[in-house]
């Protein structure tokens, strides 16, 4: 990695220090919501919107917005756009500060993630970034995915992605009240099939509720029950200085608190420095606020008029001031650990 793109993207990032950015770094594009499982805890894949942006809409997007320094691709599951490739070359071309480049799979289509995480790497994207889904052992697994050999496809996703040089690939666990007890479980059965796997292979999270993915109604976690998971989980991955491995020690750190109150544990960046973008052009502050900014098809594309509107002055308020349904999901939480590093001697497990 060349120390002056870190430098660059550090800056951009820490900026965020001292208020609003005049642009938004980071990105969330749903480009599709076709997605081939029946998950428990997702019901995205019941939608059948027919307004997904074009390929040719997304590179003319990517072209108006090029200091976008970190973009996150997800669905759906993004390899059933028989596009994908296109589209991400068309971010990396069109984008010249471009630092981290994620997507999240479920792991179905093996050899497509494959080539989307090996075209990133080729074209010298920094920092790539894969999550592929887990939800626990093998039977849990595959029951909560509605398909069977769902395991054994995000294994081999999994392994695939991890031989490509500079490619990054971690199994991703969404922990709800029915697999919160089943971290080690699964770790130990991933162990079984990929010798040398550790705790740092494997990142968490916890279950939310959106009108992104039309989730049905989560069962809260119980605090006390999460905070000693997660405090058994960090202590058997140890410390790291891999900065996705801190941000996600961070992230977790502060679980129980949201979990207590039902905002973020501290002040929120969507919309300060982040946005997100669903299939059909859409923007919205982040996935959880379902307060529409406006449509990208009716500004050519290009985020300044929806980014400095007075709709999204007044919403960024709004977020600030906790006016909005609060979340501590990765996508939003992890900008918001950085632009509030200052604080971060004064965290604590709780």
């Amino acid at each position: 990695m060349n120390p002056l793109d870190l430098v660059g993207f550090s800056g951009r990032a820490l900026r965020t220090w001292f208020g609003r950015l005049p642009s938004p770094y980071k990105l969330t594009f749903s480009v599709t919501e076709r997605c081939n499982l029946r998950c428990r805890s997702c019901n995205i894949w019941r939608s059948r919107r027919a307004d997904e942006l074009s390929y040719e809409e997304i590179d003319r997007f990517f072209a108006a917005n090029p200091s976008l320094r970190w973009v996150d691709l997800t669905g759906g599951e993004i390899t059933l756009r028989p596009d994908i490739l296109d589209i991400t070359r068309s971010a990396i071309r069109h984008l010249p500060h471009l630092f981290q480049f994620h997507f999240p799979t479920n792991g179905t289509r093996p050899a497509e993630a494959e080539a989307v995480a090996a075209t990133a790497v080729s074209m010298g994207v920094p920092k790539v970034v894969v999550s592929v889904s887990m939800d626990g052992p093998p039977d849990l697994h595959d029951a909560w995915r509605g398909m069977p050999g769902t395991w054994a496809s995000a294994v081999e996703t999994y392994l695939r992605i991890r031989d490509i040089r500079r490619a990054e690939v971690y199994f991703g666990m969404t922990l709800g009240r029915d697999n919160l007890s089943l971290i080690f479980p699964c770790l130990d059965a991933l162990a079984r099939r990929i010798p040398g796997l550790t705790a740092r292979d494997l990142h968490v999270n916890i279950a939310h509720e959106s009108f992104y993915y039309g989730s049905p109604e989560i069962a809260p976690l119980d605090p006390p029950a999460a905070a000693d998971a997660l405090r058994r989980f960090m202590q058997a991955r140890g410390f790291s200085a891999n900065p996705v491995h801190l941000l996600e020690m961070l992230y977790q750190r502060k679980v129980p608190q949201y979990l207590r109150s039902g905002h973020s544990p501290v002040p929120c960046q969507a919309l300060s420095s982040s946005l997100y973008l669903d299939p059909g052009g859409v923007v919205f502050p982040c996935t959880a606020f379902p307060a529409r900014l406006g449509s990208i098809r009716d500004t050519d594309y290009a985020l300044d008029a929806l980014w400095r509107s007075p709709e999204a002055v007044s919403l960024t308020a709004d977020i600030r001031q906790k006016r909005c349904p609060g979340c501590w999901t990765p996508c939003e939480a992890y900008q918001s650990i950085i632009a509030n590093l200052p604080k971060i001697a004064t965290w604590r497990v709780c």
